[in-house]
């Protein structure tokens, strides 16, 4: 009896440990993909804030 619960605590010992592994590796790759798309993506969107912010310039020029 004494053996059969130890082998159920390891078992469940193992299932949560591969559980946490599991989302352990879940959560870097996620962290590793969102700084990817930051690094591709911030650029552009500072390219796009100069370019608009440029337009807006000319525009309010051209008013006065």
């Amino acid at each position: 009896m004494e053996t059969r619960l130890l082998q159920q605590i390891e078992d469940k010992f193992m299932a949560v440990r591969k559980t946490l592994s599991a989302e352990s590796r879940n959560r870097y790759e996620s962290v590793e993909q969102l700084k990817q798309s930051l690094e591709n993506d911030m650029p552009r969107l500072q390219e796009i804030i100069s370019t608009e912010q440029e337009t807006r310039e000319q525009k309010e020029q051209s008013i006065f």
